[in-house]
């Protein structure tokens, strides 16, 4: 028995065959795959963080230099210290410090923000030249003085260059008077060679007393 449809023209004929439903297309078809991190977790790779830092690449402070040429250095009671210390330009973000002693007891003797009355640059503003001066230098100056350069993290300052140190002593000149006392003469030696000998040593006057030699 042969089936006939009466189609819209008026015509009569056999029914056609059903149209193929349409094929789905998933959203982002053709564009391209980017990789996906094996764990959502993971941390930041060093490359894609230095590919959000134009002009910064992995290289970076490997061929930094920090130049401290002084070993020791004896300057005189109230007179000028003038300590060395240069680096190059290619170090990562951070500051230079001058720091006393190193360890759990160092001392800032000098950093770029701050107030240091006594502390001068020998180049003011300089990135290169990070010498310093230290004017009317006292007993307690005697130590040894490290230039450091840190590098700048989440955690804060951490050390990236280290200076291998600057001994300083303090002498007086024969004569010479300090702050209206009278000063013996002497030399406050480095630390590491007369670690206990005072280095501010004062005449005082002793009372005399009866029976003492010498005495009529």
């Amino acid at each position: 028995m042969l089936l006939l449809l009466r189609r819209a023209s008026g015509e009569w004929g056999p029914p056609r065959a059903p149209a193929p439903f349409p094929r789905h297309t998933p959203p982002g078809a053709g564009r391209a795959i980017l990789p996906v991190p094996a764990a959502l977790g993971d941390p930041p790779q060093p490359q894609t963080l230095l590919s959000l830092c134009p002009g910064v690449s992995l290289q970076t402070g490997q061929s930094f230099k920090l130049h401290q040429p002084q070993d020791k250095v004896s300057v005189a009671a109230g007179d000028t210290l003038t300590l060395t210390c240069t680096v190059s330009t290619d170090g990562p973000l951070g500051p230079v410090k001058w720091l006393k002693a190193w360890g759990s007891r160092n001392e800032t003797v000098y950093e770029q923000t701050g107030s240091f009355p006594r502390v001068t640059r020998v180049v003011s503003g300089s990135d290169a030249d990070f010498s310093i001066r230290i004017s009317d230098v006292r007993p307690e100056d005697v130590g040894t003085y490290y230039c450091v350069k840190f590098r700048t993290s989440l955690r804060g300052d951490v050390e990236f260059r280290r200076g291998k140190g600057t001994e300083v002593s303090v002498h007086f000149e024969r004569g010479a008077r300090s702050r209206g006392s009278r000063a013996l003469p002497g030399l406050c030696g480095f630390p590491s060679l007369l670690p206990r000998r005072p280095c501010w040593q004062q005449q005082a006057r002793r009372p005399q007393v009866k029976g003492e030699i010498g005495q009529h």
